[in-house]
């Protein structure tokens, strides 16, 4: 993976690309996180620094709380801009040996995709978490869903229509 192959030679790539994937959040967010964003367990976002202008809340999962818990006052990544996380994850996604174009953002992806697969948060959930105004913007990511229902799905076995007095091989249904 980009975070464990990709990030072997740079811990501090490798601690901000877990924040993406932990918490979902935009580049520019987690670009200029400071100390004082952090409070009781969560990323303060102020209203300026997000996208929709709307301040949110971001929980800090216990995998990432020790990123957060070290860093005394001032950015929790200094020296870390926009551009330089970008060539950064650029460079570990070429390490990684990953083909095609994978971009940071496709981290944010990844989170909601694995919250709404594993059935963690509803789409309304993720839509608060990842701060969008409209719930299809965050429907884009309940194709994975479908994928994973898609794939459930083969193991169900229904009884054969025979049993519901159907003809072999015509199913009948029954509208309760």
């Amino acid at each position: 993976s980009v975070v464990d192959t990709g990030c072997r030679f740079n811990p501090e790539l490798r601690e901000i690309l877990l924040v993406f994937l932990y918490t979902g959040m935009r580049l520019g967010e987690c670009a200029s996180i400071k100390k004082e964003n952090i409070m009781d367990g969560q990323i303060y976002i102020e209203r300026t620094r997000n996208k929709n202008k709307k301040p949110k809340m971001i929980p800090i999962l216990q995998p990432i709380s020790y990123i957060f818990e070290r860093i005394k006052r001032g950015d929790i990544f200094p020296g870390w801009s926009k551009s330089r996380i970008r060539q950064a994850f650029r460079r570990a996604y070429k390490r990684a040996e990953i083909s095609g174009r994978v971009r940071v953002h496709d981290l944010r992806h990844t989170c909601a995709s694995y919250m709404l697969r594993k059935g963690y948060l509803t789409l309304e959930d993720v839509q608060k978490l990842l701060g969008h105004t409209n719930i299809k913007t965050t429907g884009r990511y309940s194709h994975y869903e479908t994928l994973y229902l898609k794939d459930k799905m083969k193991d169900v076995r229904f009884p054969s229509p025979e049993s519901h007095g159907a003809p072999h091989g015509a199913p009948k249904f029954q509208i309760a």
